[in-house]
């Protein structure tokens, strides 16, 4: 080992042997070696640590000004170690990429005890490579700007004639065995002790050499292209080389060899069981002093593998390709429906529009929309899109904690089944044939409104984490909406007459005023707000018309209606939702409380008679638990029979007089 100059620093990395035999090389300026152990137990290597060791060493080094660096490593512990060979190409390359970036010499220490399959990958790795301490420049290595390039045929062809000048030498030595005296016989011995080992790399190297003469007649092969094509030596040995390409490949190697120059690219090759498979083969031709060629020097790898990580490489960017799409469509989806949110006042169509947004925005094949109802403690479906319509009928307890949605809003957190088949009832209001589904919770202020459910029953595609995260953006969209369009009437006292009341009503009734026009009602309803009560009429009749009619100054009244004014507050007659809220909140305020429904043919027109049976019905409970009146004038001949019985049968009737 060479000594180290004044402005030159050196990091050596061994065990203790033989960092103590580099020591006693060192004769000179051991004050700029650093000797870096790798303890007594190879094993315990790690290859990491290395890297960063020399990492630290090339920084530091530069810190305190020296111009030059070198970096010794023997290299025993990879044998050792049990290294595998990725493992020892990977840590290989990066040493020589550290090395290269900062301008470094680095020199790995081999001796003839190390596997040719480990020197084999060390070989490809670096510049410079010392066996036995005698130092060689690496006909192997292949810079990595050169990759591109058509070099590696190139250097096999330098290697073959590195050993058939070693072997005109040896004769030359034969023939002249009395000159041999004269040479330094020992360091000529340890050299083709060393060529006689890098001989066997060839052997030993992954990549399938083959060699044939001018004619493409096969002359050498090495064990890899055995075991590539599945053919022994003796049976490929004097055949065409063109017996291991397919006839179905886009180019064989007789076209090759007919253009008599370099060539690399794909060929779609076959093993002697039929099977065909891609390789790329690297060839170059051998020229004699006369320029004549007499060869081919062929390289190939089997890239299968590398060819099935392209296509899955390419599966997976138009997987990225669709989700972008998806997720962009998804994005413009939430803004369209926040922007159709806006306007709208009416709860049906709000909810309507948030189902229509989860399927068609993010891929879902059915949404529906529950909220809590506080009174009766239950949660409702207060909308759907692509179920059937029982599910508006479902009513699920917030106390059965077997149902998916209940656990969502009890524990205000999303809530994503991947497999519901195990338990039916877990997802009984999302229909059986749904095996995996989510719920988010609708927050609302400190509380829960209800939830918003979706699946993709028919598609199966699996359900994201991504879907979770926009559905709670619609549930946030519910949320605004609601919080933006809710109407809290606030209870008003009329001015107070002394004179007795004129109707003998009993609180906690739903009553049904019988006649042709609304004017009884009113006159009940007036009567009532004059004597205490607080009134709040929702009316089919402009409110303006009915505070001058009735001679009604502060108690609030509604339009029912289904135009949409910001002068006048007003509900749908088919947003049975709103209407719902409005009147039972209504009752919470004020007590005792009367509320006027003025139009309930006109409900029924819009929607059905069993929807608006189970609005009333639904009234009529938020009525019977507080000291409330609801009346509702009905004019008898408007209806048909048997739907003025079963109103007659729900609610007491007001008599007549």
């Amino acid at each position: 080992m060479e000594g180290i100059a004044n402005n030159q620093q050196c990091l050596l990395m061994g065990d203790e042997a033989s960092l103590a035999h580099m020591k006693e090389e060192i004769s000179e300026n051991q004050d700029n070696v650093i000797f870096f152990s790798l303890g007594k137990e190879a094993s315990r290597v790690r290859p990491a640590e290395l890297l960063n060791t020399v990492e630290t060493f090339i920084k530091k080094a530069k810190d305190d000004g020296f111009s030059s660096l070198k970096i010794i490593q023997d290299m025993n512990w990879i044998e050792s170690n049990e290294v595998s060979h990725n493992q020892c190409r990977d840590y290989e390359a990066r040493l020589d990429m550290i090395c290269k970036e900062s301008n470094v010499v680095c020199v790995c220490l081999y001796g003839t005890a190390t596997s040719s399959s480990v020197l084999s990958e060390a070989l490809k790795t670096h510049p410079l490579v010392a066996i036995e301490e005698v130092l060689y420049e690496n006909w192997f290595y292949l810079p990595p700007e050169l990759l591109l390039q058509d070099c590696e045929s190139e250097l096999v062809r330098a290697y073959l004639r590195k050993i058939v000048d070693f072997q005109a030498e040896a004769t030359r030595r034969d023939q002249a065995s009395e000159k041999e005296e004269e040479f330094d016989t020992t360091g000529t011995k340890k050299q083709e002790k060393n060529l006689e080992f890098l001989a066997g790399v060839v052997e030993n190297v992954m990549e399938a050499v083959i060699v044939t003469d001018a004619k493409g007649v096969i002359t050498y092969v090495n064990p890899s292209v055995c075991e590539m094509f599945g053919y022994s030596k003796r049976e490929l040995k004097g055949k065409l080389v063109s017996m291991l390409n397919s006839k179905k490949s886009p180019v064989t190697f007789h076209e090759i060899l007919r253009q008599k120059k370099n060539w690399e690219g794909e060929m779609l090759a076959i093993r002697k069981n039929g099977v065909r498979f891609p390789i790329w083969l690297r060839l170059s031709p051998l020229y004699n002093e006369r320029e004549e060629t007499t060869a081919f020097v062929s390289v190939c790898r089997d890239i299968t593998e590398q060819k099935e990580a392209e296509e899955k490489l390419q599966r997976y960017a138009l997987l990225l390709e669709m989700k972008v799409r998806e997720k962009t469509r998804g994005t413009e989806t939430l803004l369209k429906t926040s922007y159709s949110l806006r306007t709208t006042s009416n709860w049906r169509k709000g909810i309507e529009t948030i189902t229509k947004g989860i399927v068609e925005g993010l891929g879902f094949d059915r949404a529906a929309v529950f909220f809590v109802n506080e009174h009766e403690q239950v949660l409702e479906c207060k909308g759907q899109l692509n179920m059937s319509e029982k599910m508006l009928r479902v009513k699920i307890p917030l106390k059965d904690t077997r149902y998916a949605v209940v656990k969502c809003v009890t524990e205000c957190e999303p809530l994503l089944v991947r497999d519901a088949l195990s338990d039916v009832r877990i997802q009984v209001h999302l229909e059986e044939e749904a095996r995996e589904f989510v719920w988010v919770p609708i927050l609302f202020q400190s509380g829960v409104l209800g939830a918003i459910g979706a699946d993709r029953a028919r598609s199966q595609n699996p359900i994201e984490s991504e879907d979770v995260d926009m559905l709670e953006l619609y549930a946030n969209q519910i949320a605004e909406f609601i919080e933006r369009t809710r109407l809290v009437v606030e209870p008003e006292i009329e001015k107070q007459v002394s004179t007795p009341l004129k109707y003998d009503l009993e609180s906690r009734e739903v009553y049904i005023v019988e006649e042709e026009s609304s004017d009884k009602a009113f006159d009940i309803f007036t009567d009532l707000v004059k004597h205490g009560f607080k009134g709040f009429g929702i009316c089919r009749t402009h409110p303006q018309k009915v505070r001058e009619k009735y001679a009604l100054e502060r108690t609030p009244v509604m339009w029912l209606s289904e135009i949409e004014s910001k002068q006048l507050e007003q509900v749908g007659p088919q947003d049975i939702p709103k209407l719902t809220y409005v009147v039972s909140e209504f009752i919470k305020r004020a007590q005792p409380a009367v509320v006027i429904l003025e139009g309930v043919e006109y409900l029924m027109v819009q929607n059905d008679f069993k929807t608006v049976l189970k609005l009333l019905h639904t009234l009529s409970d938020y009525v019977v638990t507080s000291q409330s009146i609801l009346l509702l004038p009905i004019n008898p001949r408007s209806l048909p029979v048997h739907q003025h019985v079963l109103l007659r049968r729900a609610f007491r009737t007001v008599p007549e007089g």
